[in-house]
């Protein structure tokens, strides 16, 4: 996936919208993570998270 600007500036902003309704130490499932922006994004808030992609190959960071 191309990784622009406005896609950076989009993944942003909706991870801002979304972080405020994730409770502290929530385990967190991303179904179409591409690779793991947002679970990366959270991850000092959630005690774990999934994420599944079909593009991406298996691999682990972390709580991730």
């Amino acid at each position: 996936m191309k990784n622009t600007l406005l896609d950076r500036l989009i993944r942003r902003i909706r991870t801002k919208m979304v972080i405020k309704e994730i409770e502290k130490d929530a385990i967190v499932c991303d179904l179409g993570c591409d690779e793991g922006h947002f679970l990366k994004a959270i991850k000092n808030k959630i005690s774990e998270g999934y994420g599944f992609d079909k593009k991406i190959n298996n691999y682990t960071i972390d709580n991730l």
